[in-house]
């Protein structure tokens, strides 16, 4: 039998233990050792029988944790999305057995990507939820939410794009522009888990007027926002709470305001969330203003999600009343991971 890279596990009605074995060659075997001698080790795993490993060939050993049969997600190059367990994978297929469809065989040349599930990625019912990476950003602001390592996203608007880079599983840098990138703007964000439920995160905007900054005479700019942001609850279900300061530096032209920001989203069914955002900013008790943006955001696949919303627009000046406009043009955004 080929060892190759594999991970299946042992349901066993007389254990509750498992046993891990790591080859040289990258394979994973998970379930219950019932032969362990000099030459070689016998595992019985709960998709593919007992296997037998030369102990030459063997990397390491782990004994202990709970027995459970793993739930994995197969996703193709063509948009496919099989849920299931693997019970077959060699150099030119994979077979997955799924709730509804039962079982699938895939050639290897058509899979993106193969990815082990956790019951966060099920509903209550058991049906397989997409994994929330875009949970980090509502319509224009951030949380205290982070994407993994190597994971990278990008939110196009009518506007411009909105490209985040997980550069560590807490660190968060990206890029906000226009589509004829003025402003360029970059974003550094750190995050901090407080507990399963609750997360800080702290970053910074900085930017300039971009690329006519090189061509005109436009004299020095730039423009800087320090902010924290505190997080509570899951990237199913949160409210963000933001506060920072802006300051802008131009030729004769400079001056700061605070901002502050409440966001938050709510899944509502199975593919679609209520997603609320909100920017409050003010130089003087006397002066300032506020954005209201309320939304959807439907998504059906790991790596893909759109959004639409209406904005309102609140404002006062001295000892003006406040007005309230609303915003004519709705609010689109697609989300795409790469």
């Amino acid at each position: 039998m080929s060892l190759g890279a594999q991970d299946f596990e042992y349901a066993d009605t007389t254990s509750t233990k498992k046993s891990t074995i790591y080859t040289l060659d990258g394979g994973q075997f998970v379930g219950k050792v019932i032969k362990n001698n000099d030459k070689e080790v016998v595992i019985e795993t709960l998709n593919i029988g007992k296997v037998t490993i030369p102990k030459y060939q063997i990397s390491e050993i782990i004994e202990g944790g709970a027995i459970t049969s793993a739930q994995f997600v197969i996703i193709s190059f063509n948009g496919g999305v099989f849920v299931g367990t693997i019970i077959k994978n060699d150099d030119k297929e994979v077979t997955i057995e799924t709730r509804d469809l039962g079982k699938i065989t895939i050639p290897k040349f058509q899979i993106k990507q193969i990815k082990q599930l956790d019951g966060s990625n099920f509903t209550a019912s058991g049906d397989y939820q997409p994994n929330q990476v875009f949970a980090s950003r509502y319509f224009g602001t951030t949380n205290a939410l982070s994407i993994k390592k190597g994971e990278s996203y990008v939110k196009y608007t009518l506007i411009g794009p909105d490209i985040q880079f997980g550069v560590a599983d807490n660190v968060t840098v990206g890029i906000i522009t226009s589509w004829v990138a003025v402003p360029l703007i970059v974003t550094i964000k750190s995050v901090h888990e407080l507990t399963k439920e609750s997360s800080l995160g702290y970053g910074v905007l900085i930017g300039n007027m971009g690329w006519p900054s090189l061509i005109n005479d436009l004299g020095f700019n730039l423009g800087v926002l320090p902010f924290a942001t505190y997080t509570k609850g899951n990237r199913r279900r949160n409210i963000n709470f933001a506060l920072g300061y802006g300051q802008v530096w131009a030729v004769n032209n400079s001056g700061g305001a605070v901002l502050g920001s409440i966001g938050g989203i709510v899944q509502i069914g199975k593919k679609a969330s209520f997603v609320f955002d909100s920017i409050v900013f003010g130089s003087t008790s006397a002066d300032f203003g506020f954005l209201l943006t309320p939304g959807l955001r439907f998504q059906k696949k790991d790596d893909a999600a759109f959004q639409f919303g209406f904005s309102f627009v609140a404002s006062r000046t001295g000892i003006n009343p406040l007005q309230i406009i609303p915003v004519p043009i709705p609010r689109f955004a697609w989300f795409r991971k790469f």
